[in-house]
């Protein structure tokens, strides 16, 4: 601690010599603080000599004022801004907050209208008849198709007889008949109109932006 009070000794000695260096070189380049000299003067009865090393004296000390002064601005603005940068902090955090809490309520109320919505107006799925009819037939022929491809893919390494076109063409069968048997698989969503109350059968892919048949009413059911 001692070498530290050692070294802002020190620092204050040298700041104090450049602060008489800089008014040594004001005198010489003819520059003078009319204030500061006429205060000299009085102090000094008239006595141009003392004047002058008075001059010098109050100089010094009004430039240590005006560091001082700088200094205590240059603190006070720096608050200033670090206050006013808090605060825009505060407001953005604020408003960004307030953004979020808006959506999450945005995404509430439309998530609990659809299901009101719903409830109201949806009336349950059906699948047509003859959809069920041909998703059965096509997925039996489809498995029928895929056991005679194994069994020919098991039995093709011992019978040369077996051409790989018959595989080939029960395998493609049977991808076929499973493709064709998954689109008669989805189900229509039976759905009353709320402007007409009309009922509509409406594919569930389609169930958040549909509209309905008979009046065109457009209006959307959760899934």
């Amino acid at each position: 601690m001692f070498d530290q009070f050692k070294t802002q000794a020190a620092f204050s000695r040298l700041s104090e010599e450049e602060v008489y260096a800089q008014v040594i070189r004001e005198i010489e380049c003819g520059v003078r603080r009319d204030g500061i000299w006429a205060k000299s003067m009085a102090d000094s009865q008239g006595d141009l000599t003392k004047a002058k090393a008075l001059y010098i004296k109050l100089r010094v000390q009004s430039i240590r004022d005006e560091i001082h002064v700088a200094n205590a601005f240059a603190s006070a603005e720096n608050e200033r801004i670090k206050n006013e940068s808090e605060e825009l902090v505060r407001r953005a955090a604020a408003a960004e907050a307030q953004r979020e809490a808006h959506t999450a309520n945005q995404v509430a109320q439309r998530k609990a209208q659809l299901e009101e919505n719903s409830a109201k107006y949806l009336n349950g799925y059906e699948q047509p008849f003859i959809y069920k009819i041909l998703g059965k037939i096509f997925s039996v022929t489809a498995l029928i198709f895929g056991f005679i491809a194994l069994g020919l893919l098991v039995q093709a390494p011992f019978d040369k007889n077996i051409s790989g076109l018959y595989i080939f063409l029960f395998l493609s069968g049977t991808i076929f008949f499973l493709y064709v048997a998954g689109l008669c698989l989805p189900e229509n969503a039976v759905v009353v109109c709320p402007a007409c109350g009309s009922k509509n059968r409406v594919p569930a892919s389609t169930l958040m932006n549909c509209h309905c048949g008979k009046c065109k009413h457009e209006f959307e059911i959760q899934t």
